[in-house]
């Protein structure tokens, strides 16, 4: 169709590329900042939890019946009919969070090609902060 024009070319710099997220865009933008790091500058987590928390079992998780969590089909680390809550990354239960099993995932993550290689993250300016009345 001739009457679709293309768009104009805009002066975007690809290595000043950031992003952002509020609550659950904060969530977004965790796993899509580490997932494509070689692609982001940085980013911008508000009220968001860490990459890949919400579907990590850590070691003082009690994982729960899968087939009563349906909303959850998805657990690293969880036995095949088991998995987690999905708030156990946020207020009084995010004391559960083990930072070392989160890299060591990322690490694994991208030595199987899945995500971008976390040295990517290294000296990218990523700003987080977490309120207690979100």
């Amino acid at each position: 169709d001739k009457s679709v024009q293309p768009l104009r070319r805009l002066n975007i710099d690809p290595h000043g590329i950031t992003i952002s997220g509020l609550s659950s865009g904060a969530h977004f933008a965790a796993q899509f900042q580490v997932a494509f790091s070689k692609s982001i500058a940085g980013a911008g987590i508000f009220a968001g939890y860490p990459w890949h928390c919400d579907v990590t079992k850590f070691s003082k998780d009690i994982p729960v019946p899968r087939d009563e969590h349906p909303e959850k089909p998805f657990c690293d680390g969880c036995a095949p009919n088991e998995t987690v809550l999905a708030d156990h990354c946020q207020d009084e239960l995010a004391k559960v969070i083990e930072v070392d099993v989160l890299v060591a995932t990322a690490r694994r993550y991208a030595a199987a090609g899945r995500i971008d290689v976390v040295e990517n993250l290294r000296n990218k300016k990523i700003y987080t902060y977490d309120g207690v009345s979100e």
